[in-house]
């Protein structure tokens, strides 16, 4: 049937099913590896806005109850109080956030790594990948990568996402339409991806 051609509808199945091969799609839904760890960063930046504001009041209600701070002061540190609390709880939100998801994108890239190879993977979908729009992602620069095998240099959440989509993208019949040009492309592409393999 290769020598004849496949049909557009048996590239796409052909294509999903190659792309089930290649990739594990588990370890590609970065959003649901990182949700774990997005939680738990957002509990300790609130854990140390409140400790900070409690020892912000605490400090005042003491000065207050000791008759050091009257009373207009104490409502103005407790008020004052909430900014540096909410920016510094922000900030270990954010440090938190990035140390927790540092191990994830280290693991990932070290997979994307050892897919990709010498002679690339990911350039091999290219008509699919380049027919997609993903905000803040440049996917040339990551289709090239790919081709070049400099996969050291893709940004692990940049291929995550554009793998996903593509998947997404294919798996839905009603999804991309291939034109004849880049049918062909897959297909050749299927076929030499089989014969490596």
């Amino acid at each position: 049937m290769a020598e004849k051609g496949m049909s557009r509808r048996n590239i796409r199945k052909a294509v999903v099913r190659q792309m089930e091969k290649d990739f594990n799609m588990e370890r590609f839904d970065y959003k649901k590896l990182v949700r774990h760890g997005k939680g738990k960063s957002k509990l300790y930046g609130i854990a140390t806005v409140i400790a900070i504001y409690t020892l912000g009041i605490g400090g005042a209600y003491f000065g207050w109850s000791r008759g050091f701070v009257p009373e207009d002061v104490m409502a103005k540190a407790i008020f004052i109080a909430m900014v540096p609390s909410s920016v510094i709880g922000s900030v270990v939100w954010l440090i938190t956030d990035s140390r927790l998801e540092y191990p994830l994108r280290v693991e990932l890239k070290l997979y994307i790594e050892s897919i990709e190879g010498d002679a690339g993977l990911l350039w091999r979908y290219g008509p699919i990948a380049e027919s997609l729009t993903i905000k803040k992602v440049d996917i040339p620069a990551v289709i090239a990568l790919s081709k070049s095998g400099h996969a050291e240099d893709i940004d692990p959440q940049d291929y995550a996402e554009i793998v996903m989509s593509m998947y997404k993208e294919v798996e839905d019949s009603e999804g991309l339409q291939l034109s004849g040009e880049n049918s062909k492309f897959l297909e050749e592409q299927l076929l030499n991806i089989k014969s490596v393999a």
